[in-house]
């Protein structure tokens, strides 16, 4: 037990009783002399305390070798006194386990947890929790029931903290209910980001020359729809024979290539023997060199031609292909389409 004096002298007062301090101050006088001795009595307390937890007065306290980093940071306290464990910070209370400051208790718990999680390589949230528990409450007197209880849920909260800032920092990763360690950025993880980052637009600059490729074949096939269709008006539906049917395939050769074709007898093979070199054109190419796709595929379309583009492609495409005219208004959908509206592709 801490056997403290009754009665504490304040400079320039009286003596005040300790009993006194139950009752009402009287006057203004009372009230300065009650706050100047609670003042007084926190100080002796702390420099008590202090002198309990480190019997000889003249040796400032410091962590001895090997001691876990629970233990005392060398400091008795501060103008408010002496706190075992974790003290409320907004009273700038001092601290034996942490520091008086709650960022810096908190920058603690980070290195503690980020040497667990780095040693073990595979944890969870509870596992380094329930450590740095025992750790802390192997190094501190015994407690009561209440005081451990506040300690245990100050500590799971601090490392809850700690790891929500090492996930943030990318220095640990959480999936589920598993911590993995992945460490600190190097160099070398930026110039992997770097490569990835570089295959990413690689791949992404594909896929939109996949997408201009299909919007030209669709292009393509809208202009020969309404081509066709201006002029059957005029000319009428050409004889079934001069009709080729989409799909289909050109090949070509020489003039002077010797050529052997046999087709299957439900005319779903056709096979082709050359004596020379050949070239196999499919239809989409066909109508590319035709005009039809008017340059879509490539993304280099004359500016007499945009707006008749835009008019056969849909709105939320339109994106992909060349900018408008400075100045002018884009088509809507339907216009420029008069011979085939409400005609499903």
């Amino acid at each position: 037990m801490l056997a403290l004096s009754t009665q504490l002298p304040i400079p320039g007062e009286a003596a005040f009783p300790l009993n006194s301090m139950y009752k009402a101050p009287k006057s203004k006088m009372e009230e300065e002399q009650m706050r100047g001795y609670l003042q007084q009595l926190r100080q002796e307390l702390g420099q008590r305390l202090c002198e309990l937890a480190f019997p000889d007065p003249a040796a400032k306290p410091t962590k001895p070798e090997g001691a876990n980093d629970f233990e005392y940071d060398g400091d008795c306290g501060d103008r408010d006194g002496f706190d075992f464990g974790f003290g409320d910070s907004r009273k700038g209370r001092g601290r034996v386990a942490i520091d008086r400051d709650g960022s810096k208790s908190l920058r603690f718990f980070s290195h503690r947890v980020c040497d667990k999680v780095k040693q073990k390589r595979q944890t969870t949230y509870n596992e380094v929790a329930e450590e740095l528990v025992q750790e802390y409450f192997d190094s501190m007197p015994p407690q009561s029931a209440d005081k451990q209880q506040h300690d245990v849920k100050n500590i799971r909260r601090r490392v809850y903290d700690a790891l929500n800032v090492l996930i943030a920092l990318n220095i640990v990763a959480k999936e589920k209910k598993t911590i993995h360690w992945v460490g600190p950025a190097t160099e070398a993880d930026e110039d992997l980001d770097d490569e990835m980052i570089d295959d990413d637009n690689e791949a992404i600059e594909r896929k939109e020359a996949r997408i201009r490729e299909l919007l030209g074949e669709l292009v393509g096939f809208k202009s020969l729809v309404e081509k066709n269709r201006n002029d059957e008006q005029k000319l009428g539906r050409p004889h079934e024979d001069a009709i080729t049917y989409m799909p289909f395939v050109v090949i070509g050769t020489d003039k002077n290539t010797y050529v052997n074709c046999s087709i299957s007898h439900d005319k779903s093979e056709l096979l082709c023997d050359f004596n020379e070199t050949y070239q196999v054109t499919e239809d989409q190419k066909v109508l590319e060199q035709l005009g039809h796709t008017y340059g879509v595929q490539t993304g280099v379309v004359e500016a007499s031609n945009i707006m008749r583009v835009r008019s056969l492609v849909p709105k939320g495409l339109r994106h992909y292909l060349p900018s408008l005219p400075e100045g002018a208004a884009d088509v809507q959908q339907g216009e420029l389409q008069p011979f085939y509206a409400g005609f499903d592709y």
